[in-house]
């Protein structure tokens, strides 16, 4: 089932597994960054009302 690889290949592998991670954590913070800022705008509606 499995196959032998070279270093090569096997450093190219790597190299997508990583650059697929850093594509994660990129969207993640994105989503965060989202998130935040929807809950401060939530936060000050509230505030508001309580005026």
């Amino acid at each position: 089932m499995s196959k032998k690889v070279g270093p090569k290949e096997y450093e190219v592998a790597w190299r997508s597994v990583l650059d697929c991670v850093d594509g994660i954590k990129e969207e993640l913070s994105w989503s965060k960054d989202v998130t935040a800022k929807i809950l401060i705008e939530l936060a000050g509606k509230i505030e508001n009302e309580e005026d």
